[in-house]
C-alpha cells in the first residue's frame, strides 16, 4: 500500500509539471502571436497615420488624427505589458531571481504600495518548469495583495533553506482567517487562488503555509525540493 502511495504521488507530480508546461506553451504562443502580429501591425498602422497626418489639410484634421496615434501608442504598450505578463523574457534569460524581482518592480509601479524584494544569493537549482510555477504563484500573490490585502507594504524573499526553495510574501495588510481564506469576503476570489497554489505545491511535492490574522497582516510562504541532479536544463535562480 505505500509504495502504491509513493507511485501514486510521484504519477501526481508528473502530471503537475507536465500541466505546467503545457500552460506555459500555450502562453509563449499567444505571446508570440501577440508580438509578431499584433503588435506589429499596430507599428505599421502608427507609422502611416504619421505620414497622412503631416499631410492633412486642416489643422482639425490633424488634431483627430493625433488623437488615433496617441490610442495606438496605448495599445502598443497595452500589447507589449500583456506580452511580457504571458511570457516574461527575463525569466528564461537571468533566471527565477532576476524574474522575481523584475515582477516586483512592474507592481510596483502599478500600486502605491512599497514593496521589497530580498534574494540571500545562494545557488538554488530548480528546472524550468519548476521556476515559472513559482513565478506565476508569487505573481498570483501579489496580485490578490493589490485587490484584498489594503496593505502598505509588501516584502517578497527568496532564500534556500537546507535543500529546498523557500519564497515568502508577507504584507501588512487588513489579514484573513487561514482557515476561511479571503474567499469569505470575496467570494470566488483569492480563496480559489491560494487553494490553486497549494494544491499545485503539494503535487510536487512541496508546501504552502500560510499566517494571518484579522487586521495584523498575511504571510504565505512557498517551499519547493530543489534538485537534487542537474541533469536537467534549468532556467537560472541566483
Amino acid at each position: 500500500m505505500e509504495n502504491k502511495v509513493a507511485d501514486y504521488q510521484k504519477d501526481l507530480q508528473a502530471l503537475a509539471l507536465q500541466l505546467t508546461s503545457v500552460e506555459e506553451r500555450e502562453r509563449k504562443n499567444l505571446a508570440t502571436f501577440l508580438h509578431d502580429n499584433i503588435g506589429q501591425a499596430l507599428s505599421i498602422l502608427k507609422i502611416q497615420l504619421a505620414v497622412f497626418a503631416k499631410f492633412a489639410s486642416s489643422e482639425q484634421s490633424k488634431e483627430e488624427m493625433q488623437k488615433i496615434l496617441t490610442h495606438i501608442d496605448q495599445m502598443i504598450k497595452d500589447t507589449r505589458s500583456l506580452t511580457y505578463e504571458l511570457s516574461p523574457a527575463i525569466l528564461y534569460q537571468l533566471g527565477l531571481s532576476a524574474g522575481l524581482e523584475y515582477l516586483v518592480e512592474q507592481v510596483r509601479k502599478q500600486s502605491d504600495i512599497i514593496i521589497h524584494f530580498k534574494d540571500d544569493k545562494r545557488l538554488k537549482s530548480l528546472d524550468n518548469d519548476t521556476s515559472i510555477f513559482l513565478y506565476r504563484s508569487v505573481h498570483e500573490l501579489l496580485i490578490n495583495v493589490l485587490k484584498y490585502a489594503k496593505a502598505h507594504n509588501v516584502n517578497v524573499s527568496f532564500e534556500r533553506s537546507n535543500d529546498h526553495a523557500l519564497i515568502n510574501v508577507a504584507d501588512d495588510g487588513v489579514g484573513f482567517a487561514p482557515s476561511k481564506g479571503y474567499a469569505s469576503k470575496n467570494p470566488g476570489s483569492k480563496g480559489i487562488g491560494l487553494f490553486s497554489i497549494k494544491e499545485r505545491l503539494s503535487q510536487l511535492g512541496g508546501k504552502c503555509t500560510i499566517v494571518s490574522k484579522l487586521n495584523h497582516g498575511t504571510r504565505v510562504s512557498l517551499m519547493l525540493p530543489l534538485n537534487k541532479h542537474k541533469k536537467t536544463r534549468h532556467v537560472r535562480t541566483s
